[in-house]
């Protein structure tokens, strides 16, 4: 029978096993979370980046909540946090467009880009700090404070490319460039040439008579000739609208501003003419008191400056014909030329009639005396003065601004009483054919004495005897020369130091900013076989194209354009890099030397 199995006792149940109490999980969990976090960083990327998602997919909404409040203390705005001379210091290492970029990220970012001590050290660091007030402006968008700020970079640091056309088959006498993209020429083989600045090629030639001069504004071209003949032509049609007689010898210069024509003249005489509304002129003045040739002249706001072969320049007031006063220039003595104030006009400036005026003039075999520096080109904007002589020196005088100049109602006496007050026309530089390591004289404006050698009279400024200033043009920065040697000088106005020498498909710094390189030639987009960018005279920026003298200088904010003696013109593009525009600009100094 069997046994009866006997229920066990308490006693003799086994024991349970004991569960994990909340102190030893916690421990757990610690060690498995140090242990992630330890061999985290050892893992590959693309296993982070696994492993973080498969968190993300485990969170529940409160976890979501919490990423939220926790993100945005991962970004600590160090521009923010940081003393304000070293954010500055870091977005100075920042190139000015993306300083656009950096303005967007944040409103604390916008107030520290848009500092104006930022700014005013980023154009101090090419050496244009006084263009801080003028160029800068807060309200008017980062875009275009950032895009102008890059174009003078680039001008500054010499980022050019090169390219050269036939203008002419012989040399070029003046030059001038348009606001519509045109290049006028005329040049020794008696014609005018209208060629498009942007591809070269050429879309009028004016011809009939012996040209010597021409300039172009809008849809007019006024020539003037060895006859002494203006005359009017539409760029359009190539029409002749007037010939216009007055001078009795060769005119050497002519140029045309809305309602006023000027011409100079080997005969002595300067001749002042009205536009009409029909697209003609009638002479105005004539203006007596050279004693030698006309070989420059340009006029700004009811003011017209002339200089002659002898080294004297006239200033004179348009509306009454008066001669306000003088300078001269003389190699020998002070390279400081003072203005000489008329206080009583010759009785030589009054207005005689056309049909009698100077019938007898002197002999035009005028020899200037040697004691005289030929005036070779004048840039006269208003508030500056610049002049340039065959000695290879550049003048820049500061003028006292002219009161009520802007609304043109400007009595004679007003301007008698201009034109005798102390310090009218201030020197500002005088520069020369220097050295490219060598600095020029700096100029206290108050004194006109040396600041660098604590006073007396300013050294003569060192120039090569044998390069000859031959023209010149001056904007909001820069001076722009051309020489006999086929150099074209550029030098900052506002510190007088050379920025650079640019020499057909070369450019030079000087030995303390690397010495000379070689410029890339531009794009060939637009362009053909006749104006392509071949070199001058077969040899692509030999020295055959260097020693041709630049007779004509001109520029915009893209491009500056200088005209040879062997018939080419030559130009320097300044191309953004990244998008390689050739849109031409017209808002620069574009003129005739």
């Amino acid at each position: 029978m069997p046994t009866q199995q006997q229920p066990q006792s308490a006693s003799t149940v086994p024991p349970a096993t004991p569960s994990t109490t909340p102190h030893s999980a916690s421990a757990e969990n610690d060690r498995d979370i140090a242990l992630i976090i330890r061999r985290f960083p050892t893992f590959p990327a693309s296993k982070r980046h696994d492993l973080l998602l498969a968190l993300l997919h485990q969170c529940d909404p409160t976890d979501m909540s919490f990423l939220g409040r926790v993100y945005p203390l991962l970004h600590r705005d160090f521009l923010r946090l940081l003393p304000a001379p070293i954010s500055r210091a870091i977005l100075l290492l920042c190139p000015p467009r993306d300083l656009c970029t950096v303005a967007q990220v944040s409103r604390s970012w916008i107030s520290r880009v848009q500092d104006h001590e930022l700014w005013n050290t980023l154009y101090t660091q090419i050496g244009l700090q006084a263009l801080v007030g003028k160029c800068y402006n807060v309200t008017e968008g980062m875009h275009s404070n950032a895009h102008r700020l890059s174009a003078f970079e680039r001008w500054v640091r010499g980022e050019l490319h090169w390219r050269t056309f036939r203008a002419h088959g012989s040399g070029i006498v003046t030059l001038g460039v348009g606001t519509d993209g045109m290049v006028v020429t005329a040049g020794v083989d008696k014609t005018v040439r209208v060629h498009d600045a942007r591809t070269g090629k050429c879309v009028r030639v004016f011809s009939g008579c012996e040209f010597t001069c021409a300039h172009g504004m809008g849809k007019i071209l006024a020539t003037g000739s060895a006859d002494g003949h203006l005359r009017l032509y539409s760029l359009t049609s190539g029409h002749l609208l007037r010939e216009l007689p007055g001078h009795t010898a060769s005119i050497t210069l002519v140029r045309i501003e809305p309602g006023t024509i000027v011409t100079g003249s080997a005969d002595q005489t300067l001749k002042i003419w009205v536009l009409d509304a029909e697209g003609g002129a009638v002479l105005s003045r004539t203006l007596a008191g050279h004693e030698a040739a006309i070989k420059c002249l340009d006029f700004a706001k009811g003011i017209l400056v002339s200089g002659d072969i002898a080294g004297v320049l006239r200033v004179w007031h348009i509306a009454s014909g008066n001669c306000l006063g003088t300078l001269t220039v003389s190699p020998h003595s002070s390279p400081t030329p003072t203005f000489n104030a008329f206080r009583k006009h010759p009785t030589l400036n009054t207005r005689p009639s056309p049909s009698t005026a100077y019938s007898s003039q002197p002999p035009l075999s005028f020899t200037p005396p040697t004691r005289h520096d030929p005036v070779s080109s004048i840039k006269f904007t208003g508030p500056s003065l610049l002049f340039t002589t065959l000695s290879g020196r550049l003048y820049l005088y500061d003028v006292t601004p002219l009161p009520g100049s802007e609304s043109g109602l400007v009595s004679y006496e007003a301007v008698r009483e201009w034109a005798g007050r102390e310090g009218l026309l201030v020197i500002k530089q005088v520069l020369s054919w220097v050295d490219p390591t060598t600095s020029n004289t700096n100029i206290n404006n108050n004194s006109g004495r040396n600041e660098a050698s604590g006073g007396g009279e300013l050294p003569r400024p060192k120039h090569h005897p044998s390069v000859w200033a031959l023209c010149s043009q001056l904007d909001e920065w820069r001076i722009i020369a051309g020489g006999s040697d086929g150099s074209c000088v550029v030098w900052n106005h506002f510190t007088g130091k050379r920025v650079y020498t640019l020499r057909g498909a070369t450019i030079d710094k000087g030995v303390r900013d690397g010495g000379a390189r070689r410029l890339p030639q531009s794009p060939g987009d637009d362009q053909d076989g006749e104006a392509g960018g071949a070199a001058e005279g077969g040899e692509e920026g030999g020295s055959e194209m260097n020693m041709k003298a630049i007779t004509g200088v001109a520029f915009d904010s893209q491009r500056i354009y200088a005209a040879c003696m062997n018939g080419y013109i030559r130009v320097w593009e300044c191309i953004d890099g990244r998008t390689r525009r050739r849109k031409t600009d017209g808002g620069g100094t574009n003129d005739m030397a």
